[in-house]
């Protein structure tokens, strides 16, 4: 085996380890969870030690970048998400996407997007492209914190419901004079 058929199939294992890990899913994350952030503490929605939050977005043309750097106590990751609106060569509109999630002097994870606008969905991102993924302990730690935020965010949806449904009884109560 060749140096490079050694260093292409160590970098195709490692694109299919990052797929076997979940990691690919961090867009959902990102876009349903920490997208809608604000700066400081946010205990509604991140664990405990999640000690501060950071949002540091930017626009230029057509091109948008939405970044979040989540303290875990003080250990700082940062999660970036460039979007890329253009148009491919024949003029029909090119949509891209990169996700990734860096610590201060390292790129941990880049997963490279193609997308689609819908007009009832927005943009529907494909599957991914795993560019750069290093393995290591930041894995389950920002596994563990997706766990965390999903079911912090289930537990407000069904807090949510039940003040709701509290609401509408009380509504139905004093409608049809019940006491």
């Amino acid at each position: 085996m060749t140096e490079e058929e050694r260093i292409l199939a160590e970098v195709q294992r490692r694109r299919e380890r990052a797929k076997e890990l979940g990691l690919c899913d961090l867009l959902t994350l990102f876009h349903d969870h920490l997208e809608f952030l604000e700066e400081g503490p946010n205990p509604e929605r991140l664990p405990a030690y999640v000690t501060d939050v950071k949002v540091l977005d930017t626009r230029s043309g057509g091109n948008s970048v939405q970044m979040r750097v989540i303290f875990f106590r003080e250990k700082p990751y940062l999660f970036a998400f460039k979007k890329n609106y253009g148009t491919d060569p024949s003029g029909n509109p090119d949509v891209t996407g990169n996700l990734m999630v860096s610590t201060r002097d390292q790129t941990l994870l880049d997963l490279s997007y193609s997308g689609e606008e819908d007009q009832w969905l927005g943009t529907v991102w494909r599957a991914p492209r795993v560019e750069a993924f290093i393995e290591g302990d930041w894995v389950q730690e920002i596994t563990a914190f997706t766990e965390e935020v999903l079911a912090l965010a289930d537990q407000r949806h069904r807090r949510c419901a039940t003040e709701n449904k509290k609401k509408e009884l009380e509504n139905l109560k004093s409608k049809f004079g019940l006491s």
